[in-house]
């Protein structure tokens, strides 16, 4: 069930912002919409950094929610050559229990 600006019988046209909500080109890479969301913090981090099942869902619920992009904000892919600071995040593979498990697989 919507609800959203539609359920309200608004249309595209009416709205005063309408092009928030078209697809937007930049740099070669489309975004559905121009709704950007910023760097956001989350609390629930492991003590080595890596993003939890938690942040991951935190994060995949913004985007789902409708924005253009997510920025999670200064993240880096690879610890050995990319780290510079102790509260960066980590995105590299993690290995927990008998799985691999990494945020690279939800977070594009």
């Amino acid at each position: 069930e919507r609800s959203d600006i539609y359920s309200l019988g608004i249309t595209m046209y009416e709205m005063k912002h309408r092009l928030l909500f078209e697809p937007i080109r930049l740099a070669g890479q489309t975004f559905r919409n121009r709704i950007f969301a910023s760097p956001q913090d989350h609390p629930y981090l492991t003590s080595e950094n890596f993003l939890t099942p938690e942040a991951i869902a935190f994060y995949e619920s913004k985007a789902v929610g409708g924005f253009g992009s997510v920025c999670v904000g200064d993240f880096m892919v690879d610890s050995f050559c990319g780290h510079s600071h102790p509260f960066q995040l980590r995105g590299d593979v993690k290995i927990i229990g008998d799985g691999v498990w990494t945020p690279r697989l939800a977070l594009h």
